[in-house]
């Protein structure tokens, strides 16, 4: 198949490295693909997924900086789809999804048309957006995927059952494979080897700290709660946006400041969960996590909030789970982490194989070439309605 992923940038975050994965598992099994970007590649990470895209003939197209709302942004996906021939185009978030749909009206005098999918990535599935825009995309689309359980329960409440299904997200299996040649983060913060490492990755976006997805202000209020300003442990953040100044302002007045570091974006985060003793995930809303999937690869124990998103993947696992994801409760988990340190290590890395069977990226993608191979096969052969298509794919829902 020829295979057309639109993102709206390379950059730090999930579902860009998810997207970058993806395409060049799907190169793997010989099929063709590109991936376009509406904005361009951004920052470090960003030039660092293009290397890996590039060194696995994946083309990228689109790469130049720009805003995502350019007027022209339109007409270049346009003339790269028909200059493509694409047989799927694969979208990934809501800025890529609108500027698609823009354009349905011109794809449909294509012959044949290519196939329109999406995955959802967020559990959130409309978030502040007009929920009749959200409606309208997905009747955009002739298939909605969804990254996890909660993501599809989500919709369903919202939109029905209708053209939607489940394929969980993947991460590389080489993830966790450490260069032993790259300075660790330890040594660059001149950290002791004792010191227990608490990391956080995600963006600081939101309308507010307080609501923001990843809830970078309980990690805070949670970690100075348990160790104060106890030099043996340190909170590292890894992640850039918004609301960064807002953390960094309360860690200033929460008096954390001599234990808590803000990293910005990294081009790699394996460094960082080389030396991590526990990945902090206090979030108050998920879709399936990229950071949480590559720490359980890499061995990483991973103390969560207990939402259904999180739970899911998480509890086979061994992950720590709040009991009610209070600041407090989060504190008292820090602490006895912290004393079981040894034992929790072992016990993640034991775990690591069996992880990286479940959500390794070959078998997502696997599952997204067997999905859209069925959906083709059934509209080509017989414009099946939706009742039809969905039969055709069934094998591939998790209810």
């Amino acid at each position: 198949m020829k295979i057309l992923h639109l993102i709206p940038t390379l950059s730090a975050g999930g579902a860009e490295t998810f997207v970058a994965d993806l395409a060049m598992a799907q190169r793997e099994l010989g099929h063709d693909v590109d991936v376009f970007l509406l904005a361009g590649v951004r920052g470090e990470r960003g030039e660092s997924l293009r290397a890996k895209l590039d060194a696995a003939a994946v083309r990228c197209f689109g790469t130049i900086p720009r805003s995502a709302r350019a007027p022209l942004n339109a007409l270049r996906l346009l003339h790269r789809i028909v200059a493509g021939r694409y047989e799927v185009i694969h979208a990934h978030l809501f800025s890529v999804e609108l500027v698609l749909a823009s354009l349905i009206p011109i794809l449909s005098a294509i012959r044949p048309r290519p196939l329109l999918v999406r995955t959802l990535h967020n559990s959130n599935i409309y978030g502040t957006r007009s929920r009749l825009l959200t409606w309208l995309l997905t009747r955009s689309f002739d298939w909605n995927f969804a990254c996890g359980k909660k993501v599809l329960e989500n919709y369903v409440n919202l939109f029905g059952r209708s053209r939607t299904s489940v394929i969980e997200n993947g991460v590389a299996r080489s993830f966790g494979t450490f260069d032993k040649n790259v300075r660790t983060i330890r040594q660059d913060l001149d950290l002791r080897p004792d010191t227990f490492l608490v990391v956080c990755v995600g963006a600081f976006r939101g309308l507010s700290l307080a609501t923001c997805q990843k809830a970078q202000d309980v990690a805070l209020r949670a970690f100075q709660l348990a160790f104060e300003n106890q030099p043996s442990a340190c909170l590292l953040f890894a992640g850039d946006g918004e609301l960064r100044g807002e953390a960094e302002a309360l860690a200033g007045r929460l008096g954390a400041t001599r234990n808590v570091h803000f990293l910005g974006n990294l081009a790699d985060i394996n460094p960082l969960l080389r030396d991590a003793d526990l990945l902090f995930m206090p979030s108050r809303y998920e879709g399936l996590p990229i950071v949480g999937l590559e720490a359980g690869c890499a061995g990483v124990p991973v103390l969560a909030s207990s939402i259904f998103e999180l739970l899911d993947v998480g509890s086979p696992y061994g992950w720590f789970f709040s009991k009610d994801n209070s600041v407090e409760d989060f504190a008292n988990q820090l602490r006895v982490l912290r004393q079981d340190r040894t034992v929790v290590r072992r016990r993640a890395q034991e775990k690591s194989e069996q992880f990286r069977e479940r959500y390794g990226i070959d078998r997502c993608a696997r599952e997204y070439v067997a999905a859209i191979q069925g959906l083709r096969e059934s509209r080509d052969r017989s414009h099946a309605p939706t009742s039809q298509l969905k039969t055709t794919i069934g094998m591939h829902e998790r209810d």
